[in-house]
């Protein structure tokens, strides 16, 4: 799988979350390479992710969403609110 495949099933979202690998923590110089990358694209992300957050913090309280669902969710913001600060 990809990740622009489109998943139709919880069993797919599974399968695809479980083989990634977030054991990695992101060094500050990948942020800063990341954040020189997207020049100023950079602006755009973080108004987006600005917007969104709110939704992503209230999917993480879920007690319903599998903890290995909502850990890719928390390095995602992790990794955005490094470069969105």
């Amino acid at each position: 799988m990809t990740n622009e495949q489109e998943f139709t099933s919880y069993e797919q979202v599974e399968a695809y979350v479980d083989s990634l690998k977030f054991d990695q923590k992101p060094r500050a110089s990948t942020a800063e390479a990341g954040r020189a990358e997207l020049g100023g694209q950079l602006e755009q992300v973080c108004k987006y992710y600005k917007i969104v957050k709110p939704v992503l913090q209230l999917v993480l309280a879920l007690p319903l969403i599998p903890e290995k669902v909502k850990k890719p969710i928390r390095e995602f913001m992790a990794i955005l609110d490094t470069l969105c600060p």
